[in-house]
């Protein structure tokens, strides 16, 4: 699904897939509705930028997280990013995510960062010390 979106769309052109972590995708429930969306690690082609795209399963709606494209303190190059996976929303009872499902995003031995669908974007929230 995702990679077909992401073909037709033209991303392509401008991002490859970042195959140098396992896994290289996710899947959750982000955005609300009751069907899966999947998250993929990319790189900016013409910058060497990673960052992740998630593609919503219910309408195909595709966001650039990083890869160029700042997203708050994660700056716009996710090249820290080296451990990730999928949470249930009650991880952060302080936060009110839309989804079911928030993307936990780490750099090893350092805090990790929360990144969950407010109902029109994503948002950057730290998760711990």
């Amino acid at each position: 699904m995702a990679t077909n979106v992401l073909t037709d769309r033209g991303y392509r052109s401008r991002y490859d897939l970042f195959l140098g972590l396992n896994p290289y995708y996710q899947r959750g429930r982000f955005d609300g509705d009751t069907v899966t969306d999947v998250a993929v690690q990319i790189v900016e082609k013409a910058t060497g930028k990673r960052g992740v795209v998630i593609v919503h399963g219910g309408d195909s709606t595709v966001h650039v997280l990083g890869a160029g494209k700042p997203l708050g303190n994660g700056g716009d190059d996710f090249s820290w990013l080296w451990v990730w996976r999928v949470e249930p929303r009650h991880a952060r009872p302080d936060l009110t995510p839309v989804g079911r499902e928030l993307l936990l995003l780490e750099k090893p031995e350092s805090a990790g960062r929360m990144v969950w669908w407010d109902g029109t974007k994503y948002v950057w929230t730290q998760h711990g010390d």
